[in-house]
């Protein structure tokens, strides 16, 4: 990696987290919860790593196809961490991104909490989709273990999304108990994908007026040509690579995809 991608690279890791309380709004008209999951029980299956050893873990598949974790300590103080994961994922749901999810955030587990994960039902941006799948696993682990005392949501980078949509929509008729006492929200992205997204475009653009390297030597060039219009990718979009400018201390070459 040169010392200019990793340079940008660290001026770029912006990280935060916000915690906030979620509780129903008497004004807001709550939205129609999922139906109650079907009957049919899940399976008892190996943990992954890196659980206490007498951890019970549950997982399959619900009705509309979205897979899911779920890790049971012993003891357990009352608590569930429900989890919306990140990405977003972009083919067929899978059921090993759950198990990684709960190996990633293994430490609510191991601090006493039980913790739930879906894969969502589909891939892609379907935010409100994904917030029904994920409320609709809040329901099976209310009908697999039984009702918790405190229900926290927790939504990682591009699941934060997924789960402030989630609050928005299941909510509790007034004096109900909300299906959510607390959102946290971990690197959330909460612009919508669209503006979410952008930002990738401005630092490759300014990434390029930085460091003038792309694209590659060998990298090929060709692009299509449509009504007499150029359209290409923008990684093509620039001279040959070429020297760094010396002003910048770099000096030499560097390809963006060896330092993203």
């Amino acid at each position: 990696m040169s010392r200019c991608g990793a340079r940008w690279l660290a001026s770029g890791a912006l990280f935060g987290a916000l915690i906030v309380a979620a509780r129903a709004d008497p004004a807001q008209a709550s939205a129609s919860a999922p139906s109650a999951p079907s009957a049919s029980a899940a399976q008892t299956s190996p943990c992954p790593t890196g659980l206490p050893a007498s951890t019970r873990c549950l997982s399959g598949r619900d009705e509309l196809g979205a897979g899911y974790w779920i890790a049971l300590p012993e003891p357990w103080n009352g608590t569930l961490v429900l989890h919306a994961h990140g990405g977003p994922e972009l083919g067929p749901p899978r059921l090993e991104r759950s198990a990684d999810d709960l190996r990633r955030w293994a430490v609510f587990v191991r601090s006493g909490a039980a913790w739930a994960g879906s894969t969502y039902r589909q891939g892609g941006v379907a935010v409100s989709a994904a917030a029904e799948d994920t409320e609709r696993l809040r329901l099976r682990f209310v009908d697999e273990v039984g009702v918790p005392r405190y229900t926290l949501l927790h939504g990682q980078s591009w699941g934060a999304g997924v789960a402030a949509r989630a609050a928005e929509m299941f909510t509790a008729a007034p004096g109900a108990k909300p299906p959510f006492d607390a959102l946290l929200l971990t690197s959330g992205v909460l612009a919508g994908g669209t503006l979410s997204y952008d930002f990738r475009l401005d630092l490759r653009v300014v990434y390029q007026a930085v460091c003038a390297n792309h694209p590659a030597a060998g990298e090929p060039t060709s692009a299509s040509v449509t009504s007499g219009h150029r359209h290409e990718p923008i990684f093509l979009s620039y001279p040959v690579a070429r020297a760094v400018s010396p002003r910048f201390g770099l000096g030499a070459q560097a390809n963006i995809r060896s330092t993203m």
